[in-house]
């Protein structure tokens, strides 16, 4: 995942580190949302989706983590410990970055958010059923037909060479 395109929720109730956090992780070019205590995260968590979140460890905050996908990464005292991702205080800024990159490229890819359903001119094609209609009529296609809008549909309004067509076609 591209850094730039990860929202995180920072939850700390110490405004100063909370406010230093923020900036220091939009400088790197993250999205940040913050939240002063577990019961302002679980108002914001309610309308927001995070790419990660980061927290303080206090008790109050352990149940946020049952109200998201989110990863945790724990930001702990040096020498605790806590089930999940941690960081122990003091840290160096730039290990929390290290920390979180690592985080977010364990993440699974998002779901493709592709259309079921390309439209080209009169014509639609079901991307899931393979169906290429023009208006209600079916257009019947070949196998070779079929590969070749598989292979179109695959990657939208985007040029294919030649060579990945042949690929494609295995």
């Amino acid at each position: 995942m591209n850094e730039a395109d990860a929202h995180l929720l920072i939850v700390d109730d110490d405004e100063r580190i909370r406010t230093l956090l923020q900036k220091f992780l939009m400088r790197h070019g993250f999205l940040v949302t913050s939240a002063r205590d577990a019961a302002h995260a679980r108002r914001i968590l309610s309308g927001l989706d995070f790419d990660l979140i980061v927290l303080e460890d206090v008790a109050e905050a352990a149940p946020l983590c049952d109200l998201t996908e989110a990863p945790a990464l724990w930001l702990v005292a040096a020498g605790e410990t806590r089930e999940g991702e941690v960081l122990s205080k003091p840290f160096e800024p730039p290990a929390l970055i290290d920390k979180i990159n690592q985080m977010l490229d364990r993440r699974p890819p998002p779901e493709s958010a592709a259309p079921k359903v390309l439209r080209m001119g009169p014509f639609t094609y079901d991307i899931e059923t393979g169906v290429l209609n023009r208006g209600e009529a079916r257009v019947r296609l070949t196998a070779t037909e079929v590969k070749l809008m598989r292979a179109l549909a695959a990657r939208p309004n985007a040029p294919i060479t030649r060579s990945e067509l042949v690929l494609e076609g295995g």
